[in-house]
């Protein structure tokens, strides 16, 4: 259905719970015909409630998985930040990568000037509430940001500001203006 619409995509965004909708082949298909399209995609697999399987997420302009996730990607408990989140970006060709490192704020990898630059961000609100959405709103802001000329350090900085208002609340509620 979306590869025979008319319709012009600016930005997908993956968020996949791991319930077999996002299968490697549906990604793999969708991954493609938007890279085509030049759409931005962005991409998020939870493990939390399943068993998640982030290598399907390849080639993606954006993807925000957790410490937790990567290291059990990897299976690499041993090595440094830096190290898998540089071993993650050659096994995806991801173009940028956020960790997120819980009340320890996100580290942001991503290529400026031909170089791999990373950049270290606390996490804004120092007493949660509850941390329910606080990853989804992330994804959202971080992805519209980029999509609209933000660059990745920028849009992290806004994904923090929401994710901090949204575990200022109980509940996965929406963040309003």
């Amino acid at each position: 259905k979306i590869k025979s619409s008319d319709k012009k995509y600016d930005l997908v965004i993956f968020s996949d719970f791991n319930y077999g909708v996002l299968n490697k082949k549906i990604v793999s298909q969708l991954t493609s015909y938007f890279k085509n399209k030049k759409t931005f995609i962005s991409a998020d697999s939870q493990y939390s409630s399943q068993t998640g399987d982030m290598s399907k997420f390849k080639n993606v302009s954006l993807i925000m998985p957790t410490e937790y996730e990567v290291r059990s990607m990897l299976r690499d408990n041993d090595s440094g930040l830096i190290v898998i989140i540089d071993k993650l970006k050659k096994k995806l060709s991801c173009k940028n990568i956020i960790l997120k490192l819980g009340d320890q704020g996100m580290l942001i990898h991503f290529s400026e000037k031909n170089k791999w630059m990373d950049e270290r961000l606390p996490a804004l609100n120092k007493h949660p509430l509850d941390v329910a959405g606080a990853g989804d709103s992330m994804l959202a802001i971080s992805s519209l940001a980029m999509r609209s000329g933000a660059n990745i350090v920028e849009a992290s900085y806004l994904a923090s500001i929401a994710a901090g208002i949204q575990v200022s609340k109980i509940g996965n509620q929406p963040i309003t203006i």
